[in-house]
């Protein structure tokens, strides 16, 4: 697990201090070494300025002395102007009667006046009357700086206006430099300077500054090595604390309810809260597979298995997958996606809260199928007591007509006309027919309870065999226009003609049952790829969303107004589905395209034969009662 942001202040705050210490201390010992090379540098460079001054000032003046006797280029007063030396120069030569040093001459040189009869006149008047040439020699001070010069620096001589002279250089900018005027009356304004390198920091100092920065160096990594140990050992303290609060919080939870809608919420949000997580899902594992049941916050990664090795830690946005497993069965998984990134102790609680969860899934599960059992139980007795009743008030009906009309029949036999004896014979023979499939259905019941008798191994021509148990059967839609429609290429499935007929005949008086008297219903048998499909479409009310999944259950009726007004034990369409699945047949319900319902059973294939002849079917065409049978082929 990271540090907490407090432990990684404390860090920082100890080793920003011994750093800042350990450099403000090297940077003074860095200073002081590099002021104490300058104040040497510059007191050499006044020793030496004050001596070379001395130097330099001798030998202008030995040059000067010379100049005045002897040397250089003449040029006539006249043509002064021609003259390389400057005109302040030449006057103050001519006005003093001196030699004049000129820095602005090229090169620099000593000016003399020469004056008429050879003598210095004794005023300033007659000078400037008998001034009549210049003499101009040049400076050479050259070999005498190079002599000077320090030897790491250098020498230079400047005049009022510019340099004279300089060995090696002038002063480059930055260097260490000191100048004193040569206080000469000839040479007003020239000075002398020398000058050395900035001198740097010394290697002393720079190696005090090392051990100095190393000693504050090792005292913060010593105080860091001491806070890291304080920081752990809070952590493990914090992470012990965090994983018993983890594990101690979600005991209650799980055992306030076995209801697992109720746990999961309450328990997702203490993990969230505890471990900071950025989001999780929790989902359970069935017969179909796996299905998510919650969510919260970022979706995991649910491409994520669990992993018989736990990582060491889990960065930010990582998935970590836990099985929910109680004796070697998985019931579900937990996928959490880090915020913080989680360490060691994090992860071993979610491990640790997987065990509890799969132990919560668990006692879920069994809790849920006993509940569903005890529910299906007392549905299952509930509507044996519905049924009961239902089919004791059924068969009372029409045993209740059968004994009257009968009782009606003998006791006027001798005197009663035979156009009014019939319809009585007629409507004992109608309520004879309801009585005997009513108890039809009660064997039916009677079968299913005991479990269907094995199916036979026959081979029906399905077209075939519906078309004949609808012909035989004509009182089933007496009521109703009855369509067959057998596609081109008939099929043969395997099973029993005594199954196919009561699932013909439940189905088809389903629909009779269901829609209003003079409707169409159509049975249809086609081959849809490998299989045989048998289609029962009417158009009645059809059968609500709601019901669409219980129609096939024992007893079940539905409900609404075309349930209510009809009598039944619910028990049809239980016989249907029973009798399907014995041949390995699967059903459905589904819109009609009238509008009404559509019911569907689909057999296996096991043979296509050649299309039908409808000239061997002609005789299915019958007129039953107020009903018809048309047999159509497509």
């Amino acid at each position: 697990m990271p540090l907490t942001p407090a432990q990684r202040m404390r860090l920082a705050l100890a080793v920003a201090v011994s750093l800042l210490i350990g450099l403000v201390v090297a940077a003074l010992v860095v200073r002081s070494g590099r002021d104490n090379a300058r104040t040497r540098a510059d007191a050499a460079i006044r020793s030496d300025v004050a001596t070379d001054a001395n130097t330099v000032r001798t030998e202008l003046v030995d040059q000067r002395t010379a100049a005045a006797t002897t040397g250089g280029r003449v040029y006539a007063a006249a043509d002064v102007a021609r003259a390389p030396i400057s005109p302040d120069a030449a006057v103050n030569a001519r006005d003093s009667g001196t030699a004049t040093l000129d820095d602005e001459a090229r090169p620099v040189s000593i000016v003399v006046p020469v004056y008429r009869g050879g003598a210095e006149p004794a005023n300033t008047a007659s000078r400037r009357q008998t001034i009549v040439a210049y003499r101009v020699v040049p400076v050479q001070l050259t070999s005498t700086l190079s002599k000077l010069r320090p030897s790491s620096g250098g020498i230079t001589v400047s005049g009022p206006d510019r340099l004279v002279a300089a060995s090696p250089r002038a002063a480059p900018a930055g260097a260490r430099s000191f100048a004193v005027d040569l206080q000469m009356r000839s040479a007003p304004g020239w000075s002398v300077e020398v000058w050395r390198p900035n001198p740097g920091v010394p290697g002393t100092s720079w190696l005090w500054a090392a051990l100095l920065l190393a000693l504050f160096g090792g005292f913060g990594g010593v105080m860091t090595w001491l806070l890291l140990r304080v920081a752990r050992s809070e952590q493990q303290v914090h992470l012990l604390e965090l994983d018993r609060a983890v594990v101690t919080g979600l005991a209650p939870m799980m055992q306030r309810s076995l209801d697992i809608g109720d746990v999961i919420p309450e328990v997702s949000v203490h993990l969230v809260d505890r471990l900071e997580l950025a989001g999780l899902s929790l989902s359970t594992r069935g017969e179909f597979g796996e299905r998510a049941v919650f969510g919260w916050g970022t979706p995991p990664d649910t491409s994520v298995a669990p992993s018989p090795v736990r990582p060491e830690r889990l960065e930010t946005g990582e998935t970590f997958a836990v099985a929910l497993a109680r004796g070697g069965r998985v019931f579900g998984m937990l996928r959490v996606v880090a915020g913080p990134p989680l360490g060691p102790y994090q992860l071993a609680s979610l491990s640790t809260v997987g065990e509890l969860l799969g132990s919560t899934l668990a006692n879920a599960e069994a809790f849920a199928r006993q509940q569903e059992l005890l529910a299906r139980l007392n549905a299952v007795d509930e509507l044996k007591t519905v049924f009961l009743a239902t089919a004791s008030h059924e068969l009372r009906t029409p045993v209740a007509a059968i004994v009257g009309f009968s009782s009606l029949l003998l006791e006027q036999w001798d005197t009663l006309p035979t156009e009014r004896s019939k319809p009585l014979v007629e409507r004992v023979m109608v309520n004879g027919r309801r009585l005997d499939a009513l108890i039809e259905q009660l064997l039916d019941f009677s079968r299913l309870e005991r479990g269907l008798p094995t199916i036979g191994d026959e081979t029906i021509e399905l077209g075939a065999g519906v078309a004949r148990i609808l012909a035989e059967q004509t009182e089933i839609a007496a009521k109703h226009t009855l369509e067959l429609v057998i596609a081109t290429e008939d099929a043969v499935v395997r099973g029993s003609s005594t199954a196919l007929e009561r699932i013909v005949i439940n189905l088809v008086g389903n629909a009779a049952k269901y829609s209003p008297a003079g409707t169409r219903i159509t049975v249809t048998v086609r081959v849809d790829a490998d299989e045989a499909v048998l289609i029962v479409d009417d158009e009645g009310p059809g059968v609500a969303l709601a019901d669409r999944e219980r129609v096939f259950s024992r007893f079940y009726r539905g409900k609404g107004d075309a349930v209510t007004r009809t009598r039944g034990a619910g028990v049809g369409l239980a016989i249907v589905a029973e009798y399907a699945a014995a041949m390995t047949a699967r059903v459905a319900v589904e819109d009609a395209p009238s509008g009404g319902a559509r019911f569907v059973v689909a057999f296996p294939v096991i043979e296509l034969r050649a299309p039908v002849d409808s000239d061997a079917d002609a005789d299915a065409d019958a007129d039953v009662d107020e009903g018809r049978m048309d047999v159509a082929f497509s």
